[in-house]
C-alpha cells in the first residue's frame, strides 16, 4: 500500500512498513513514538486491514459473479442449441408438409383431369344414346307407318273380298 506524497517523513514510511507487516509485527513496535504518531500507525493498520478485508470480499464477490456469469452463459448456450434444434425440426416439418401439399395438388390436378375426361365421355355417350333413341323412334314411326299402311291395305282387301 503506497501513498507517495507521504513518503517525505520517516514516521509515515515506518507506519507503512508496519501496516504491510502488521500480521508479524509485535504490539510493542511503535510504543516509543509520540501518541499522535501511534494513533496514525493504528489508523494506518486499521485501514490496511480494512483494505485487505475489502480485497478479500471483492475476490469472493468476483468469484461468485464469475460463477454466475458462467452459469448464465451455459444456460444461454443450452437455450441457443435447443432453439437451433427446434428450428431445424420445424424446417424439416415444413419441408415435409410442403412435399405433402405438392403431392396433394398433383393428385387433385390428376383427379380433376380424370373427372373432366369422364364428363366429356359421359356427355358423348349421352349424345350417342340420344341419337340412337331418335333413330329408333324414327324407325318405329316408319314401321308403324308401314304397319298402318299394311293394315289399311289388308282391311281393304278384306272388304273387297
Amino acid at each position: 500500500f503506497c501513498i507517495p506524497f507521504l513518503f517525505h517523513t520517516p514516521v509515515v514510511w515506518h507506519a507503512e512498513v508496519l501496516a504491510v507487516h502488521s500480521d508479524t509485527a509485535s504490539p510493542s513496535v511503535g510504543e516509543n513514538l509520540p501518541v499522535h504518531q501511534q494513533e496514525l500507525l493504528k489508523e494506518n493498520a486499521r485501514l490496511s486491514q480494512e483494505r485487505r478485508d475489502l480485497l478479500k470480499q471483492h475476490g469472493k464477490e468476483k468469484q461468485e459473479y464469475e460463477a454466475h456469469v458462467q452459469q448464465l452463459e451455459t444456460a444461454v448456450e443450452e437455450e441457443r442449441l435447443r432453439l437451433e434444434d427446434l428450428l431445424e425440426a420445424k424446417k424439416l416439418e415444413i419441408e415435409d408438409l410442403t412435399r405433402q401439399v405438392e403431392a396433394m395438388e398433383k393428385q387433385i390436378k390428376a383427379n380433376k383431369q380424370f373427372m373432366e375426361s369422364q364428363a366429356v365421355e359421359r356427355e358423348q355417350e349421352r349424345d350417342d344414346y340420344q341419337r340412337e333413341v331418335l333413330k329408333l323412334k324414327e324407325a318405329l314411326k316408319e314401321k308403324e307407318k308401314h304397319l298402318t299402311t299394311g293394315q289399311r291395305l289388308k282391311r281393304e282387301v278384306q272388304r273387297q273380298t
